[in-house]
């Protein structure tokens, strides 16, 4: 009998497998904010990216800013986690130099065409970020989302909340505090969400952390009993007794 996969391994090959990247990545360098917009750094070599209709993820180099020429065959096919975890999302690169063009081009199918295609390919990679430890990127997307008025809508909220407690289950519990942040910052504070916040520091041992979040949590709700609770429970750690 094969041995299974454990809870982090299968969340992680659940999202990658429904990941279908689209527009330009970066392959170098960290994101920098100009004008309230992504843009990659001097640095950073900027690079189009599509997803083939058997599922690969195809990389090829920019002629002019745009998609080169399949013709000219320089193109490569990256496995997805290590796309994943080699290439920075510019989706608001891809929107503001090259859709506009790309649009007009028939050869150049496989990428956005206009800007729900763009917030729908770059979206589903949010959960896979956070679930494989890289938050930074995730925001990236998830800060292109909201300057585009799409913000986190409930469906994403739920996944994010999924991820996290799969995460938090599966031994990942910093992985799984990232989820809450990002959570956190683009959807706003409330006491659930403060609960299981509370819930992933505990995990980390982080007692006194956790306390202070459950306090807000109580304060915010003072009939939120859960919260109540588990503060009592956090009274008989020695370390936060007085």
């Amino acid at each position: 009998m094969e041995p299974s996969e454990n809870t982090t391994e299968a969340l992680v090959r659940q999202l990658t497998g429904s990941i279908r990247p689209a527009g330009f990545f970066s392959s170098a360098g960290n994101k920098n904010t100009q004008n309230g917009a992504a843009a990659a750094s001097p640095r950073a070599i900027l690079w189009a990216a599509r997803t083939l209709d058997g599922g690969a993820v195809e990389v090829t180099p920019l002629f002019n800013g745009l998609p080169a020429d399949p013709a000219l065959k320089l193109a490569k096919r990256v496995e997805r986690l290590r796309f994943l975890a080699q290439y920075w999302p510019e989706p608001a690169l891809y929107q503001r130099d090259a859709m506009p063009t790309v649009a007009l081009q028939g050869a150049a199918t496989g990428y956005p065409q206009n800007k729900a295609e763009n917030m729908r390919a770059y979206l589903p990679l949010i959960p896979a970020y956070l679930a494989t430890g890289q938050r930074p990127k995730a925001e990236t997307v998830v800060e292109y989302l909201v300057q585009n008025g799409a913000g986190l809508n409930e469906k994403l909220r739920m996944l994010l909340n999924k991820v996290a407690v799969s995460l938090r289950k599966g031994g990942e519990p910093q992985n799984a505090l990232d989820c809450y942040m990002v959570l956190r910052k683009f959807h706003g504070e409330d006491e659930h969400l403060d609960f299981n916040i509370a819930r992933t520091l505990f995990d980390m041992k982080r007692y006194k952390e956790c306390q202070a979040v459950l306090q807000k949590a109580v304060s915010t709700n003072p009939g939120f009993r859960p919260a109540a609770v588990f503060l009592q429970k956090l009274e008989r750690i020695p370390a936060l007794r007085g």
